[in-house]
């Protein structure tokens, strides 16, 4: 993952929690005169989102950190082939990281692989429930007449 698109997960990330912190303080009055499960229906969706939100930023750092940890792991096991002697030793290295089936069998690829998915689950549920809140706020607004 790249240092600009990291900053930039993290941004609106905490853009999106920002917008969904103040819906839902500036909707709250607007509610007021609505029933408790209308303002339930736009207050869950936001605060739940702002949760996720929270978690995505989290785990979109510590996911940069474990890949930044092997790209340095693999790059230097290439740097150290250049002052290994043993020629049999230098092709099975060299060989085993140009493996495309080599990545997989890695316990810590796999383990990158799965914080990865829970970052982006947490990353697009809380989109889904910013666009889930705005909607209900809309509509709630809307029926209430004002």
């Amino acid at each position: 993952m790249s240092a600009r698109s990291h900053e930039h997960s993290q941004k609106l990330m905490v853009w999106l929690g920002g917008l969904m912190g103040v819906g839902i303080f500036s909707v709250y009055g607007l509610l007021a005169a609505a029933p408790q499960s209308m303002r339930l229906t736009v207050l869950v969706p936001w605060t739940a989102g702002i949760l996720c939100s929270t978690l995505a930023g989290l785990l979109n750092g510590e996911v940069a950190n474990r890949n930044d940890k092997l790209h340095f792991d693999r790059i230097s096991l290439l740097d150290l082939l250049l002052l290994q002697r043993d020629k049999d030793a230098v092709l099975k290295n060299f060989l085993s990281t140009l493996e495309p089936e080599a990545p997989a069998m890695n316990p810590e690829v796999v383990a990158v692989n799965r914080w990865l998915v829970a970052t982006n689950t947490a990353f697009y549920l809380a989109h889904i429930l910013f666009v889930v809140g705005a909607v209900a706020a809309a509509t709630t607004v809307i029926l209430l007449g004002r």
